[in-house]
């Protein structure tokens, strides 16, 4: 027989924490009172089911004692037998159609065989069908006298109003951490368990509550480690991380050690490992980080407190405050609420790994109060903090490699991406112009890119331009200023631009055929050559068209538009603008068209004696004329 059902409880006193529900039921049967329905609700193995047959026998024993069956008489030995007709426990997920229930009502109208009251246990009753609770409502409205129905489940919000008013509720509880060790050090004494503390400390915690799983898993403690179980072979047999794994994997990513970070995700795979449960327990490791850190920066820390909010063995607590302490508690939120993405996520991944090193990476991404592209350790950080206002010396290295890569022609499959990706990360939150350069291989006969190329810029504000990056993520780097360009050059560029704007009609119509979704928002713009950008201007009440620009989703197509009509790139701004310029005159013959349609529109209504109100049809400028 397994140990959780040799160790159920057979009466009241022998249930574990559940005074605020033994208390009234041993009440009731002394004085006789008894409900004709309860309800029992509660997390898994939390004793519903048992209490359920304790006060079937209750009610029914010959020989009750202080309220408590005496499970020695002639009913409760054959409630306990399961031969007793009189008790029957029913599996509402298995059981749930009207002729399930319809079969009860019309027993129930029968008295009891042997025992005083007839005694149906409705075990999972949320998994009713509605038309067998439709079917039991009336049987609660109005039960026989010798009848008691009590029904368990797991999800009362899921049972209609109509049946929980009927019955008398009682809510279980979990049972607590000390509650679920002193029974099972019970257990392994009297059973002769050879357990450490720690393993029965692993083994209340993995039950979270519910004292079957926590029987149960010490039933497989017994058979799997006959020599004596410690806490690191429970782990080891349910497939849990250890804490000090976590506390090693939670101070690499602090210190920003990626290689590390990967090489420990490699060692969870070797050891098979479920990527779902780790990201579950590193989400409740931070969880208990943050707990240490709040506990730490109180006004009136507490290890009383501590301890009862943190379950863990004195060593795992010290090195868990060791490791909170290099962290700042907003950091924790953040990571645990990017943790509680991933999890999530991984659900759907067909790539759990790559998800996960990827989430961990991002977690070590700077945030959006520090630079994008720059990623600092917790020391590292420190230091950084204390030379925040001084200028950055720019690697000459990486200042050759953007030289490099500037000189090289960029293949032409991948103009728009980059153009895109540069979009995407220079925005504009405020009116002001926001250049966006496209990316084109040089001419044979032009001069190398490298003698327009400005210096690498110092990190600081610029005007107009701000990161469009969501809070908690990564920052967008500043635009750099553009180049100083020769007279000639200037000039050249500014023939293109003052080109762009003539043939402004031209790229719509070419953006039309290409991508209607872009050109419907391209269409609304004021177009005006200043220097060497073709600038678009959006009225202020059409900002909405303008935010369509401020991703590649809407800049891609017309950048192609523009390099394929012109035969050449151009760089375009985006702007808005208090009032807009006048309307072009594609769009002036459209406006006069409606006006004439809803001319004659108007002009059939009142035929027909149909009073018009146009006042809200009409376009701004016929309103104000």
């Amino acid at each position: 027989m397994a140990l959780y059902r040799e160790w159920r409880p057979l009466t009241f006193d022998q249930v574990v924490e559940q005074e605020h529900i033994v208390g009234p039921l041993k009440q009731a049967v002394i004085s006789g009172d008894i409900a004709h329905a309860y309800l029992f609700t509660g997390t898994r193995g939390t004793g519903k089911t048992t209490m359920a047959k304790i006060l079937a026998r209750a009610v029914n024993c010959l020989q009750p004692q202080a309220g408590n069956p005496c499970n020695t008489c002639e009913i409760c030995r054959g409630i306990l037998d399961g031969t007793l007709l009189d008790v029957a426990e029913i599996d509402a997920a298995s059981n749930n159609s009207v002729d399930n229930i319809r079969q009860i009502t019309e027993e129930i109208v029968f008295l009891p065989t042997k025992a005083k009251y007839k005694v149906y246990i409705i075990d999972e009753v949320h998994m009713l069908s509605s038309g067998a609770f439709n079917a039991l409502l009336k049987t609660l409205e109005e039960p026989p006298a010798h009848v008691i129905f009590i029904l368990a489940t797991t999800e009362p919000q899921r049972i209609p109003a109509t049946i929980l008013s009927r019955c008398q509720r009682f809510d279980f509880r979990r049972i607590t951490l000390g509650g679920l060790s002193r029974r099972l050090r019970q257990i392994a004494q009297q059973e002769q368990i050879k357990i450490d503390d720690d393993a029965v400390h692993e083994i209340a915690l993995l039950a979270d509550g519910a004292m079957r799983d926590a029987i149960s898993l010490l039933d497989q403690a017994k058979t799997s480690f006959p020599e004596g179980a410690t806490g690191a072979d429970i782990l080891s047999m349910t497939g849990q991380v250890s804490r000090s794994f976590l506390a090693e994997l939670a101070e690499h990513l602090c210190q920003g050690e990626a290689m590390a970070v990967l090489q420990q995700v490699d060692q969870l795979l070797a050891q098979g490992q479920d990527m779902v449960r780790f990201a579950h327990n590193l989400a409740a490791f931070y969880r208990d980080l943050l707990v240490c850190a709040v506990v730490r920066d109180s006004r009136k820390p507490s290890e009383t407190t501590l301890t009862e909010l943190v379950h863990a063995n004195s060593e795992d607590l010290a090195r868990m405050q060791t490791v909170a302490a290099r962290y700042r508690q907003e950091d924790l939120i953040r990571y645990i609420r990017q943790l509680a993405e991933l999890l999530s996520d991984l659900r759907w991944s067909t790539n759990p790994r790559t998800l996960l090193e990827l989430s961990l990476l991002k977690l070590m991404a700077p945030t959006a109060a520090e630079p994008a592209g720059v990623q600092l350790s917790a020391a590292a950080a420190a230091g950084a903090a204390g030379s925040r206002n001084q200028p950055v010396t720019a690697n000459p290295s990486s200042a050759a490699a953007l030289q490099r890569e500037a000189t090289a022609p960029a293949p032409p499959d991948r103009t728009d991406g980059l153009a895109g990706a540069v979009a995407a990360a220079v925005l504009e939150t405020d009116p002001g112009p926001v250049p966006i350069a496209e990316l084109k291989p040089a001419a044979a006969n032009a001069r190398p890119l490298t003698e327009h190329l400005p210096p690498l810029p110092q990190p600081g504000p610029q005007a107009g331009v701000a990161s469009a990056a969501a809070p908690g993520s990564a920052s967008a780097a500043p635009a750099p200023a553009a180049a100083p360009l020769s007279p000639d050059l200037a000039r050249e560029a500014a023939q293109r631009a003052k080109e762009g704007q003539d043939r402004w009609p031209e790229i719509l119509e070419r953006l039309r055929q290409q991508d209607m979704f872009s050109y419907l928002f391209a269409r609304r713009a004021q177009v005006e050559a200043e220097a060497d950008l073709l600038v678009l201007y959006f009225a202020k009440q059409e900002k909405a068209n303008y935010n369509v620009f401020t991703t590649s989703r809407g800049q891609e197509p017309l950048l192609r538009a523009v390099r394929e009509t012109l035969g050449h790139p151009l760089r375009l701004a985006f702007r808005v603008r208090e009032q807009a310029g006048p309307r072009p005159d594609s769009e002036r013959s459209e406006t006069e068209a409606g006006l004439a349609w809803l001319n004659r529109l108007t002009q059939a209504a009142q035929a027909l004696g149909i009073p018009v109100d146009r006042s809200e049809a009409e376009p701004e400028e016929e309103q104000k004329s």
